[in-house]
């Protein structure tokens, strides 16, 4: 029996309902967001609103200026606030999971969410045109093809350019760096300068180029002359910089992290553990990711305080450190079983008919991470399980129960046609003709309507995957088998990888620190069960990274699976070099024994 098994429905009881972690941290993301727009963007709109006033090309006097400053700062504020006000709609945290940029371009604009986006950046395009076009050009600038060329440009293309470059990138999710709890806003916003200003260079060269092109076309002229089209390209310039500034700045205020005023979000709360692991265990990802920020926090900051509450029980509750460690093999294990549904489901793809398997036991630890690993079935004999293998039990009754298995694919062959295979059944239509005579639909349409509907099934079982509730039928789409992308995989399989990877830096963290700080304890005696949880991710995670596709290995690529599977690594080496030989009085798994004997020798040879 598992160690998540055995907590079995356990868990702090919070009384307060009003101090769980998903209501404290929405009224942190709140004021985030107020001091973000009435902060930093309110501020901008002032300074842009006074320098396009000073620069303007229109004869005004002193007093129409001072009136024309505040219509300006309501344009550009205005304009950055509905941005900001849809992202904060779209917010989200985890990858779409689409497999290729096919898919994701016909996901994310085929969708009322590219729409959506497309009016908001138009009428954005609009008021910010109002706030810059005073400075390029002055009022008798007014023929039709200025005219058509200036609106076509500034409020047509940049909104459609920049809506389709926001939607395909999807710069609706925020973005975390793995063991990075706390973000500081104004050097993130500096860091990524350099990278705004080169992207929206390059946008307003393409709207240089293909803008004429398209006047042509449109309205039969080329636009209004070379200067005038500068000096629109100069405001295209503008709109692009301050969406992108924006953008940047949303990113930066939403994520900056588990702190507020320097303090985790949980200490806001009376009982801060049992607020802790209401956000672990929350369904909202956001709220999620950070209490597992917060967590990874604590156990590994220098402050030994914070870890007190989890190392005693002077709280009077002996179900805290069980219940985080619950949370935390439950999002490890999830993960895992994805990785190794999808092996298993690559690798009946591969070979449809598959021979009895033999399931040869290689004991040897100069062999346990070479080429030739098996792939088993499940049974009761644990002592046949190979190192990395995930747990044949279930976690919970919320997921489901797998068979344990460990794959590399080494044929080089993967991809290409199997003339074997057996190609799809034509379509049908010997019962198109023979229906009654005297029906309300002609024969000829009966054919056409089976004809269409087998189109439109072939067409779908090519792109897409058809998911059922038997796992043991689960089948990848031609589509996903021919054109398969091993970092988009990974990012299906693990939607969320910093969440994966705080959850590993947690457990190392406290069970590192127990030795010193508390080695009597509960966290101390778990070091077996979070052992036994890593070396399964290794095993799971590990075949994974060893995949080949197309006959050449994609180490070099920095799939999100591969970084945690290094991770898993180094967690694992840390807590057995800080236990050494402190583990000969633990009972440790077969498969651990082995895996901590052969990181042990590769530590010593390196």
């Amino acid at each position: 029996m598992s160690y998540v098994q055995s907590l079995g429905p356990v868990a702090p009881q919070l009384r307060d309902s009003r101090f769980t972690y998903h209501r404290i941290f929405s009224g942190v993301c709140k004021s985030r967001f107020n001091n973000f727009a009435r902060g930093l963007l309110f501020k901008t709109a002032v300074l842009v609103g006074l320098i396009t006033t000073i620069t303007t090309q229109w004869e005004l006097s002193k007093s129409q200026k001072l009136l024309l400053w505040p219509v300006k700062i309501l344009s550009f504020y205005v304009a950055m606030l509905m941005l900001i006000i849809t992202r904060k709609n779209y917010l989200h945290v985890n990858y779409l999971g689409y497999t290729s940029w096919i898919s994701a371009s016909y996901g994310q604009l085929v969708s009322r969410k590219w729409i959506t986006y497309l009016l908001v950046y138009v009428v954005s395009a609009f008021f910010l045109s109002l706030t810059f076009s005073c400075c390029f050009f002055t009022p008798g600038t007014g023929s039709r093809k200025h005219s058509q060329h200036y609106e076509f440009c500034c409020q047509f293309m940049v909104p459609f350019l920049y809506s389709i470059q926001h939607v395909l990138l999807d710069l609706d999710r925020l973005t975390f760096n793995y063991g990075a709890q706390h973000q500081h806003p104004q050097k993130f916003m500096a860091s990524r300068i350099h990278d705004s200003f080169l992207k929206c260079l390059v946008l307003t060269a393409i709207l240089f180029l293909i803008t004429p092109i398209l006047l042509k076309l449109l309205f039969g002229h080329l636009g209004s002359g070379i200067w005038s089209h500068i000096r629109i390209c100069c405001i295209c310039l503008l709109i692009l910089q301050t969406w992108d500034f924006t953008n940047i700045g949303f990113d930066a205020f939403l994520s900056i992290g588990c702190l507020h005023k320097g303090k985790p979000i949980s200490s806001l709360s009376p009982a801060s553990m049992e607020t802790l692991i209401t956000g672990l265990r929350s369904e909202k990802l956001f709220v999620k990711l950070t209490a597992f920020q917060e967590l990874a926090y604590r156990a590994t900051c220098a402050n030994v305080e914070l870890r007190l509450p989890i190392y005693h029980n002077t709280y009077r509750n002996s179900l805290i450190w069980p219940g985080i460690l619950r949370e935390c093999m439950i999002v490890i294990q999830e993960t895992n079983y994805n990785v190794s549904d999808f092996l298993l489901t690559l690798k009946k793809e591969i070979d449809p008919q598959p021979t009895k398997p033999s399931f040869p036991i290689n004991r040897s630890v100069d062999h346990l991470f070479g080429t030739n690993h098996t792939v088993r079935k499940q049974n009761n004999d644990e002592d046949s399980r190979l190192p990395g293998a995930p747990p044949t039990e279930q976690i919970n009754s919320d997921l489901p129960s797998m068979a344990s298995h460990r794959i590399v694919l080494e044929d080089s062959n993967v991809f290409k046609n199997n003339d074997t295979q057996r190609s799809p059944n034509p379509p049908r239509f010997i019962d198109s003709y023979k229906q009654a005579i005297f029906t309300r639909q002609p024969t000829v349409l009966s054919v056409l309507t089976d004809l269409w509907n087998w189109i439109q099934r072939r067409i779908s079982q090519y792109f897409f995957t058809i998911d059922s509730t038997d796992n043991t039928n689960k089948k990848l789409s031609l589509f996903e088998l021919y054109h398969i992308s091993k970092v988009r995989e990974a990012e299906k399989l693990c939607p969320v990888p910093v969440c994966y990877a705080e959850c590993v830096y947690s457990m190392m963290g406290f069970i590192v620190n127990s030795v010193d700080e508390d080695p009597k304890g509960a966290v101390v005696s778990s070091v077996g069960e979070v052992l036994k949880i890593l070396e399964r991710s290794i095993g799971s995670l590990g075949s994974f990274t060893e995949l080949i596709l197309d006959g050449k290995q994609e180490k070099d690529l920095n799939d999100v699976i591969s970084v945690l599977y290094d991770l898993c690594i180094n967690a694992f080496l840390e807590i057995v070099l800080k236990y050494d030989t402190l583990l000969n009085d633990v009972y440790l798994d077969e498969d651990v024994v082995k895996l901590t004997q052969w990181l042990q020798k590769m530590s010593q040879d390196i």
